[in-house]
């Protein structure tokens, strides 16, 4: 457990398996509740946004929306959501009418989690800050270089292997560096995505 030291009643209040989620962080209280911020602030539009989509025209943003959302969902323990924003990706895959109604109102639920546990934890209402700051050679880290088209050199990459042996086994970690090395980083962002399914 990290030195923040909050207490489980304090993350009762999200109603999510923390438990599990903090085993995908190796048990890092600091990395969980800045996962959370980060979820806040880069999905809390996403609700209004998935009433704005068609299952016609927009299928494949929908699709990577929902797909996104079930990992990240998983990362920070909202089975619900997660359980949701699943059902809704193989929905349209399959090419069934997705329930967007039902996430949009599973997501609207889960940020509405986190503002409270916030608003708690900082006696006040949630706001808006910069963009949290990562440990320098996390998981994160490494997917925000990765979504941002950063190359990154040899030197660099070695510094990221211990966090990636956290997420991955062997054979994971090996794909994920030479997809790196070859400049494919949506494989790479792929594998790391595909640990938290």
């Amino acid at each position: 457990m990290s030195s923040n030291n909050t207490s489980q009643a304090d993350f009762d209040i999200l109603g999510f398996d923390v438990t599990s989620a903090m085993a995908l962080l190796g048990d890092n209280e600091d990395l969980y509740i800045t996962v959370l911020q980060r979820f806040y602030d880069n999905y809390r539009n996403v609700p209004d946004q998935l009433t704005t989509l068609s299952i016609v025209t927009d299928k494949e943003e929908l699709q990577r929306t929902a797909h996104t959302i079930k990992g990240l969902a998983a990362t920070i323990g909202a089975v619900d959501l997660h359980i949701k924003a699943k059902a809704t990706e193989y929905a349209i895959r399959e090419g069934r009418e997705p329930m967007l109604l039902t996430l949009k109102e599973a997501l609207s639920d889960c940020l509405d989690k986190i503002a409270c546990y916030f608003a708690k934890k900082n006696g006040g209402a949630i706001t808006e800050k910069q963009p949290p700051k990562f440990e320098k050679y996390s998981v994160e880290a490494l997917v925000e270089h990765l979504s941002k088209r950063r190359y990154l050199s040899d030197d660099e990459l070695d510094k990221y292997k211990a966090a990636l042996k956290t997420y991955l086994d062997d054979t994971e970690l090996a794909k994920t560096l030479d997809a790196i090395k070859d400049l494919n980083y949506d494989i790479a962002m792929q594998i790391i995505e595909n640990k938290t399914d």
